[in-house]
């Protein structure tokens, strides 16, 4: 699983989160089954691949597994059976359940879109804490069908990404990892070297110092990039 921070992106918040869960949908797409409900609007703002990912909304008739209280389970019927109306597309809303035809935004059956997610706006501390968190969790569980991590130059990459590799690091501790960076440009007191430091004090870190390449090496790389 890899991915590269870039200069022009280091300001953007998630720019190096987003090629790693890209990473990992082309590892495994079913790891977008990972992702906890409240964190998929939160998500899809930064990764919009995901929407083709998810599942779409039920349609038919409710079998018991999508049934909720309040809806159409048995603890909550009175009366009799519901009305066949209120079964065409899966939970109704309350507006739904007065004894009228379904309004056309119930009656919605493609992919839901990021507005039909979530209950109302999100305050930019949830989102931020919802993005981590699913992200985190698509990565983990990509973790078992990849080898190791790398990342390279992270001393361009952005905080919140930092944390979702930290985070990571920290919940699956039998991922090995490479993360290369530039030493004279990652700030001491810096977020990098916190990160780090943080990452030495949980797990076997082995710092290797690369010099930088010799002008034969460094024609060879050019040659394999322009062929």
């Amino acid at each position: 699983l890899s991915a590269r921070a870039y200069l022009p992106e280091r300001a953007e918040p998630w720019s190096l989160a987003r090629g790693l869960l890209r990473a990992a949908l082309a590892v495994d797409r079913d790891v977008a089954g990972a992702l906890p409900g409240p964190a998929v609007p939160a998500l899809l703002e930064v990764v919009p691949d995901l929407a083709d990912l998810l599942p779409e909304p039920p349609t038919g008739p409710l079998d018991p597994a999508t049934r909720r209280p309040g809806s159409l389970d048995p603890d909550s019927r009175q009366g009799g059976s519901p009305d066949p109306a209120f079964r065409r597309t899966g939970p109704l809303d309350a507006a739904s359940r007065r004894g009228g035809p379904l309004d056309p935004a119930s009656r919605r059956t493609g992919p839901l879109d990021v507005a039909s997610r979530r209950g109302g706006p999100l305050d930019p501390a949830t989102r931020r804490a919802l993005v981590l968190e699913g992200a985190v969790r698509m990565l983990v569980a990509a973790a078992p069908a990849v080898a190791a991590l790398a990342l390279d130059d992270l001393q361009w990459a952005d905080p919140d990404s930092l944390l979702v590799v930290a985070d990571l690091l920290d919940r699956v501790p039998g991922l090995p990892a490479v993360l290369a960076y530039r030493p004279e440009e990652a700030l001491p007191g810096g977020l990098l070297r916190s990160a780090l430091a943080g990452l030495a004090d949980r797990r076997q870190v082995r710092p290797v110092a690369l010099p930088p390449l010799a002008l034969a090496d460094l024609g060879q790389v050019l040659d394999a990039e322009i062929a």
